[in-house]
């Protein structure tokens, strides 16, 4: 979804939404000011948004998206919700023939994402970013 729906929708104004009054607490590295040039994948568990990952276009090049964060809310992690956006993530980036780009890992992403990554590479080739 569109950044800037995603702020309206489970954020909403003024910041009293029922379902996410913490949201920004609970889901690390979302920002509202960079929301709004991002492409999210969320998990909701009744309308509250307990995971999230999100895309930018690169604004140097055409084809290349960049995976600004995921991130799983601390009550739902070890449930598969990570592995689950960032399958969601390639299968968008397949579809309009574009490649991923990660940036640096937390310290939890050390441990969690490279792993998972290279298991997606293999399985979404044509969403990796080619050697030049």
């Amino acid at each position: 979804m569109p950044g800037e729906k995603l702020y309206w929708e489970y954020y909403g104004w003024p910041h009293t939404n029922k379902y996410n009054p913490n949201l920004f607490d609970r889901i690390k590295y979302l920002n509202s000011k960079e929301m709004m040039r991002e492409i999210h994948f969320v998990i909701l568990d009744n309308k509250q948004i307990v995971a999230d990952g999100a895309l930018q276009q690169s604004p140097y090049e055409e084809k290349e998206l960049w995976i600004k964060h995921i991130s799983v809310d601390e009550d739902y992690r070890n449930r598969g919700y990570a592995r689950a956006i960032m399958d969601s993530i390639y299968k968008y980036a397949v579809k309009k023939k574009q490649y991923l780009v990660h940036s640096s890992f937390s310290d939890m992403g050390e441990r969690h994402l490279p792993n998972m990554i290279s298991q997606l590479n293999a399985k979404y080739p044509t969403a990796v970013k080619p050697n030049k």
